[in-house]
């Protein structure tokens, strides 16, 4: 079981810092475009 809840845990820590930094991308184009 504990293999199990590894499996479903994983993808969110991979995909948490992924948009994370698309959302710190996006706010940067923002904040060129802006200037």
């Amino acid at each position: 079981m504990k293999s199990c809840a590894d499996a479903i845990s994983l993808p969110k820590i991979y995909t948490i810092p992924k948009i994370n930094k698309t959302l710190h991308s996006k706010s940067i184009i923002l904040n060129n475009v802006d200037k």
